[in-house]
């Protein structure tokens, strides 16, 4: 006898025999310094979609994790994660140590040998001197992806903190704002925090007339490792964006950086350290 679908997937909206609950937040994100006893939050996801977005996670993980100092007491175990899993030594069998040298292989592939000009670095994620040498590689980011990952997260804390989905008449609008921004956006919103640990925070704008008129609608602010800063607009408008691919700086196979590329489209960039 065939079983009824109930299930449905936060991401495409179709129903399942059953579903996976997928962390909001990938595992493999959370730091040492997380609390133990932090409950994470899941939301229901089919199987294609789990695993699309495993893909996507592990891509940024790579790319934004190795951006700490391994030494970092609070996330130096990011960047051990983010080298780890694309070092063959780790495998757990002959076709995952392939993978992990292919990885890291289009990795050192996608390398461009100096810093441009034209670009501005992605919030947070710049050398600390601000100072940018043109002598340093980069590596690019793919925008997509980094929006995709954000998409998920909107669909992720709607469901977890509102008990819904995003249907497909709602629009979702991500930017990723530097520290100043994100004060401001703070002094002039209603925003609540609904989540707080050192690996993520999540604050929710409460203006209780949007609320009162669609619960959906609203703007998200989420904090990853107090460094990467997305901004979440979910409503009900058409809008377009614009999508190209991001760079990211790479020293020798030592350093690396993460920036935005300014044309007529977006691409992000940005510095980390990197030990592969």
């Amino acid at each position: 006898m065939t079983k009824e679908k109930t299930r449905r997937c936060i991401h495409c909206l179709q129903y399942f025999e059953s579903v996976t609950d997928d962390h909001i937040l990938p595992q493999s994100w959370y730091s040492q310094s997380n609390p133990p006893n932090f409950a994470k939050p899941k939301a229901p996801a089919c199987s294609k979609c789990n695993a699309h977005y495993g893909k996507v996670e592990k891509y940024l993980l790579v790319r934004l994790g190795s951006t700490f100092d391994s030494k970092d007491k609070n996330y130096g175990n990011i960047a051990d994660k983010a080298i780890r899993s694309i070092d063959p030594k780790y495998g757990r069998n002959s076709r995952d140590k392939i993978a992990r040298e292919k990885a890291r292989s289009e990795l050192v592939r996608e390398i461009v040998p100096y810093f441009y000009s034209d670009i501005r670095v992605l919030p947070n994620f710049g050398m600390k001197s601000n100072i940018y040498r043109s002598d340093l590689p980069w590596i690019p980011i793919d925008e997509d992806k980094l929006r995709d990952f954000a998409h998920k997260l909107a669909r992720g804390v709607t469901y977890v903190f509102d008990q819904s989905y995003i249907e497909d008449n709602y629009k979702i609008e991500v930017s990723f704002p530097s520290e100043y921004e994100v004060v401001a956006l703070v002094l002039r919103s209603r925003f609540k925090q609904l989540i707080s640990t050192p690996s993520i925070e999540i604050y929710r704008d409460d203006d209780p007339k949007i609320r009162e008129f669609d619960k959906i609608l609203g703007f998200y602010l989420i904090k990853i490792w107090d460094r990467l800063n997305i901004r979440v607009s979910v409503n009900k408008h058409f809008s377009v964006f614009c999508s190209s691919c991001c760079f990211v700086p790479y020293i020798d196979v030592v350093v690396v950086a993460i920036a935005v590329f300014v044309s007529c489209f977006s691409s992000f960039y940005c510095f980390f350290c990197c030990s592969c």
